[in-house]
């Protein structure tokens, strides 16, 4: 029973992955808009050619955080307190996201980052129940 628990936790890590990816972003007169897992890439990428020019909280922490959430899927016990971790870290990104919809009143924005929102909260609940 210990083994089902342990993998709907690393279930829910790689669903915590996968909805930080699925935050949209608009921006400017003309409505340039994109996805985080777009932008995540465009950076992944000039983190390679000039990695000094991608240090900023905003795009740090939320790497730290898919990264500590990574961790956790590949730990052979999983610890509540990375996922907690690597759920704030990418809060902190996704947190602005929403601040900024809300303000905005951009229902796409607010819509894209509501995924990640439930699903943090199912995870931390299943960590609960299994650690």
């Amino acid at each position: 029973m210990k083994k089902i628990h342990i993998e709907c936790y690393r279930l829910a890590h790689t669903a915590l992955i996968l909805t930080s990816l699925c935050g949209y972003l608009e921006w400017g007169n003309n409505q340039q808009h994109t996805f985080l897992f777009a932008a995540e890439w465009d950076v992944l990428t000039a983190i390679m050619l000039d990695p000094l020019s991608m240090i900023h909280p905003l795009v740090i922490l939320p790497l730290i955080g898919q990264i500590l959430l990574l961790i956790g899927i590949m730990r052979k016990q999983p610890s509540r307190r990375l996922t907690v971790a690597g759920i704030f870290c990418i809060s902190s990104l996704l947190g602005v996201m929403l601040v900024v919809g809300v303000i905005s009143m951009n229902i796409k924005i607010l819509l894209s980052v509501l995924p990640f929102v439930a699903t943090s909260i199912i995870a931390v609940v299943v960590g609960k129940n299994t650690l």
